[in-house]
Parts: structure tokens; C-alpha cells; sequence
């Protein structure tokens, strides 16, 4: 009985049905003997005295979640004021984990073994040992939080230019020793972007005020007891009484441990270089110009890499710069180190969407293949074809049919495959096999109805006609290096130097075929092979990032994105303007108590 109940709930959760809607099809059902057992569906049927009150609907219908206790927790927003004068709402992690984890702490901490054998290990080893932490306790009790940062843009209306955004902030579990509690995200706050600071900032000083309130709760967590006041030391309101914890009472020692977000995010919230500045690397002072400190040396031994920043070093910057540091920073333990590049952003939308770009672009403008680029897409649409047949795991995240816009569109400097990141991903394999097919040719495939093709060629009067050999080998050898490297971080059993060794395999050969293409160009720019800044932050990720956090797939952005997914969904479906922000919440929630994936 409690079924379709719970299905309306959901539905009414991702905006996929009105609150009116659910209250007339629970109505409807009860009209027809349903649900006589269950609370909720009463509740549902009942709302806004039985349809009478429209307005009341909505209301009554999120009361009625929170009450038979389908939402995620007992926390309750806390409210505090903006310099603007306006009140906003953030879900504290000191209220959330308590009841998240209940008397199952265990499950949620990691054990000895993990604690000695894996880099997160010494990372809270570190983090414990901080001068602003100081923990002495047991460190298979400690929870390691991450957080995540970025923003939505959704559109409510098919009307030009009626896009809107949100800045979206959630949490998880890092230490978690089950993958789906790893998984759970923990929606913060959600914040309107006409929430932000028109000062000239960008949202900085606004995003400061927020995040001030997240590393008090921290604090909390780092003592691991209940605060007796508000955050800026002032007194508890009445509403805070009510529903505050009890002050003094202990709960789960925590810290914040990881920060993730794409490039764009990280530079609005933390005032880092721009990314398309000639100084634009956050974790070191490599450039973008051509010298001895340019970004495009990808060996061991790169100049840049003895410039690498370090969190004293970082501090000392912005102290001789004048500009005030993120209050991120206010969290116990937290430093410079704790902000992570994402595979996802940087190689599966970045470098990977580059490679596989160009080599398509390559393989369908091949005179010596094809007549015309109409055939070329055709041909090159049916090897896809053929691929994912052999390869039925990844019939979820097909890319055909390929269009030529999504391998080079008008505006589009060089090629890049426009696709979504796991569609990216999973064609790492069939580029290798088209890499190997360009330089050894390949027999006539008749199943498919590919015809017998040489190795692959220019044209006579190609300046790079001499050269067709090297660049077939680096081709070859870049795509091997983006095989090996998908592998490491999908392996049951991680290594670090695989993984490392991999990309930076695949980097140098993409900065090799990027130098061979460019050489005596006219339009340098016009050509296969881009190499990008986030091929920088993919050198950072394995020389540093992965003997912090170990492989990339513990950090990567997928879920975190399927999070802001799921806001998108409702931030569109939503028709209140006013009460957005409290509404997106308050579904998140709901969608988390039903045990809803989002």
C-alpha cells in the first residue's frame, strides 16, 4: 500500500509532478480504497484540506515528508543574515552527521587496515596532526568529509535567454567503507545568483560570509561537541532553541578533508589565477607563454615543477598581494593540498574530448579513405557501431550518431569531440584501435561493411607529408598511454605509478602531435591536437594529487555532477521564484529519505 505513496513522493521530488498533481492522484487512489494503512498516503490525500487550499498543497505535502520522517535527517536549516540584509539557509554538517551515522560510526570511519595502507590514511594522519586540530583520539573514529561547490544553470521558460543559475554546495563521506555511503551526497545550501555581491567581486565576499558558517561547523565537529551559540558568538533565537541540538552534546569528530569543483568554480570561490592568464596555475607558477617555466614540458623534470606551491607558501602569496584568503581555510586542517583537480573536467571534457576530436577529424577528411567528409562520418559512424556491439557495457553511453559538428563545429578552432564525459571515457579503447588502424592499415571487414583500408596518409603537397610516420606513432603511443591510464583508475587494486607513468605518456605525446601540427603553420591555431591549461592540472593530478587521495575515481566529479543534475530537474520544475532555494532543499532531502540516487 505504501508504494505508489512513495512513488508520488519521489515524483513530487524531482518536479516530475505538481504538488496538486500528487494530492489529486492520491485523492483519486483513496476514492478508490487505497491506501487505508498508510499514514502518508492519508497525509498526501488530505493536503491543503483535500485540494480546497491549492496554495496550501505544496506545504502540507513537505510537512507531511518531514513528519513520517522520509527526510534525510532531523537537521534543520539554519538561518542567518547576508550583509545584504536578507536571510539564507545552509544545512550544518555538525547537525546532519549525527543522525546520518546514528550508532553505525564504524561504517562510516575507516578501519586500521585502510588507515595504514591508503594515501586517505595518511592524509587524516596529517590533518590530525595539524596545529589547529591537535587530535589525539582514535583516528578509525574520525569521518573525512568532502565537499563540493559549483553552479547550475537551469531555465524554467523557452524564452531567448531565460537561463538562470544556482550556486549548489553538498557534501559526503569520504571515509565511508561501503562505495554507495561514499556516494551519498548531502545537499548544504543552494544559493539564487541575485543572492550575490554586486560590489564588483564576482560573489566572492558573499560566498565568504557562507563558508564562514561552514568552517564554525567544522570547529564543531573538530571538538565533536554541540555549539552553545550562533556562529558569530551571539545567543541563540527562539526558533534556535527549538530546534537546535542540545548544547554541549557530543557528536562524530569530523574534518574537512577535500574540495572539488571545476576550474571555474575554484577560481570564483578561492580568487585563484584565471585560467586563461599567462600565470594561470593555482598550484604552481608554470606559464602559458613559451619560456623555461612554460606548461607544455610534461617530464618529470619540468622547470615548473620545482615552483610548486605549497599552503605556507600560497598564504605568503596572497599576504603580499593584499587579498584575503578564502574562509574555507577557517576550516580545522584545511589547506591548499585539500583541493583537488578532477579527471572528469580535465581529461574525460578536456584532453580525452581533444585526442579523440582530432583523430576523428583525421579519419573523416582522409582523402585517401574517403571521397568526401559525408561518407567519412558515415564510415566512421559504423566502426562506432561495431564497437559498441563488441563492447555491450557500454551500450548506456553511446556517442552515435556522430555528427561533424560534434567533431569540429563552425566556431570551433581545432577539433574537439563534443560529448558527455562518460561517453568520452568508455571510447578510450576505440581510439587505440583507430590509432592502430591509421598507422597498420586494416583488412576488409565485411560484417560491417567497411572496405579494406591502407595505413593512414596526407596529400603530396601536405607540409607534414614527410612526417606522416612520426605522427602516426605519437598518435598510437597517446592513445595507448589514455587506454593504460582508464585502466588504473577502474583497477580493483590501484597503482599509483601505472597511473602516473600513463598519463604522462599520454601527455607528452599530445604535446608532441600538438608541436608537429603547429610546425611551419600559417594558422597555427586551425589545427589538430590542442593542448590545453587542463593538461597542466592533469600533471598535477598524478605527480600530487593521487598520494594524497589515491586513484582519480575516488575524487572525480561524476556523482557530484549527477547531483547538480538532479537540481537542475528541480530548479526547472520550480515555479516560485521566492522560495526556490528552500524548495530545492527541502526535495533534495525528501529524495534522500526515499533512498532516491541523485
Amino acid at each position: 500500500m505504501a508504494k505508489l505513496s512513495e512513488e508520488l513522493l519521489r515524483l513530487f521530488g524531482l518536479g516530475e509532478l505538481s504538488a496538486t498533481a500528487v494530492q489529486r492522484l492520491a485523492q483519486a487512489a483513496w476514492d478508490d480504497g487505497w491506501g487505508r494503512q498508510s499514514p502518508l498516503a492519508k497525509r498526501l490525500c488530505g493536503a491543503g484540506c483535500h485540494g480546497k487550499w491549492a496554495r496550501n498543497v505544496p506545504r502540507d505535502i513537505m510537512k507531511a515528508a518531514e513528519d513520517l520522517v522520509w527526510d534525510a535527517s532531523e537537521a534543520k536549516p539554519y538561518v542567518f543574515k547576508l550583509s545584504g540584509g536578507k536571510d539564507f539557509e545552509i544545512y550544518l554538517p555538525h547537525e546532519i552527521l549525527p543522525n546520518l551515522v546514528g550508532a553505525d560510526l564504524g561504517q562510516w570511519c575507516m578501519d586500521d587496515v585502510s588507515l595504514n595502507n591508503e594515501p586517505l590514511g595518511n592524509h587524516m594522519t596529517r590533518w590530525a596532526n595539524h596545529a589547529d586540530v591537535n587530535y589525539s583520539g582514535r583516528l578509525s573514529d574520525v569521518l573525512a568529509i568532502g565537499l563540493h561547490y559549483d553552479g547550475v544553470q537551469y531555465t524554467s521558460t523557452n524564452r531567448a535567454g531565460g537561463a538562470k543559475s544556482v550556486k549548489v554546495a553538498s557534501m559526503n563521506i569520504m571515509s565511508a567503507r561501503d562505495s554507495t555511503k561514499k556516494a551519498v551526497r548531502i545537499p548544504l545550501f543552494v544559493a539564487k545568483k541575485a543572492r550575490f555581491c554586486k560590489c564588483g567581486c564576482g560573489g566572492f565576499d558573499t560566498v565568504q560570509e557562507i563558508f564562514d558558517v561552514v568552517a564554525w561547523s567544522f570547529r564543531c565537529l573538530r571538538d565533536g561537541v554541540m555549539p552553545n551559540a550562533r556562529h558569530d558568538g551571539s545567543p541563540w533565537t527562539a526558533y534556535d532553541k527549538v530546534v537546535r541540538g542540545e548544547s554541549g552534546k557530543q557528536i562524530p569528530v569530523a574534518g574537512l578533508m577535500q574540495m572539488r569543483g571545476d576550474w571555474e568554480a575554484l577560481v570564483e570561490f578561492f580568487r585563484f589565477r584565471f585560467y586563461t592568464s599567462d600565470n594561470f596555475c593555482w598550484m604552481c607558477n608554470a606559464t602559458a607563454g613559451q619560456g623555461p617555466l612554460c606548461y607544455t614540458d610534461f617530464s618529470a623534470t619540468a622547470p615548473h615543477r620545482s615552483t610548486c606551491l605549497n599552503h605556507q607558501s600560497y598564504v605568503m602569496n596572497l599576504a603580499r598581494e593584499q587579498a584575503q584568503p578564502s574562509n574555507i581555510f577557517r576550516c580545522p586542517g584545511f589547506e591548499l593540498c585539500c583541493l583537488v583537480v578532477d579527471s572528469m573536467h580535465s581529461a574525460d571534457l578536456g584532453c580525452f574530448c581533444d585526442a579523440l576530436g582530432s583523430i576523428f577529424y583525421n579519419e573523416v577528411y582522409c582523402k585517401g579513405y574517403y571521397p568526401n567528409k559525408e561518407e567519412g562520418i558515415k564510415a566512421l559512424n559504423k566502426q562506432l557501431d561495431k564497437y559498441y556491439r563488441d563492447h555491450p557495457e557500454h551500450k548506456t553511453s553511446k556517442v552515435t550518431p556522430l555528427t561533424l559538428q560534434q567533431i569540429k563545429g563552425k566556431d570551433s578552432p581545432y577539433p574537439v569531440l563534443k560529448a558527455k564525459a562518460a561517453q568520452v571515457r568508455h571510447l578510450a579503447e576505440f581510439g587505440l584501435l583507430l590509432a592502430t588502424k591509421h598507422l597498420h592499415g586494416r583488412g576488409a571487414q565485411p560484417e560491417s561493411g567497411l572496405p579494406a583500408q591502407s595505413a593512414w596518409t596526407l596529400p603530396r603537397q601536405h607540409r607534414l607529408r614527410t612526417r606522416v610516420q612520426e605522427h602516426l606513432r605519437l598518435q598510437h603511443d597517446m592513445f595507448a598511454g589514455m587506454v593504460r591510464y582508464s585502466a588504473a583508475c577502474q583497477a580493483d587494486h590501484f597503482d599509483a605509478t601505472v597511473c602516473r607513468e600513463s598519463m604522462l605518456y599520454f601527455l607528452k605525446s599530445l604535446s608532441s602531435l600538438h608541436f608537429l601540427w603547429r610546425d611551419r603553420c600559417e594558422n597555427p591555431n586551425n589545427q589538430p591536437f590542442a593542448l590545453r591549461p587542463k593538461s597542466h592540472c592533469l600533471q598535477h593530478l598524478v605527480q600530487d594529487h593521487i598520494i594524497t587521495f589515491g586513484s582519480p575515481s575516488q575524487f572525480w566529479c561524476y556523482r557530484d555532477e549527477d547531483f547538480c543534475g538532479a537540481v537542475k530537474s528541480i530548479c526547472s520544475k520550480t515555479k516560485a521564484p521566492a522560495t526556490l532555494e528552500t524548495n530545492v532543499l527541502k526535495k533534495l532531502r525528501i529524495l534522500a529519505g526515499l533512498g532516491v540516487r541523485v
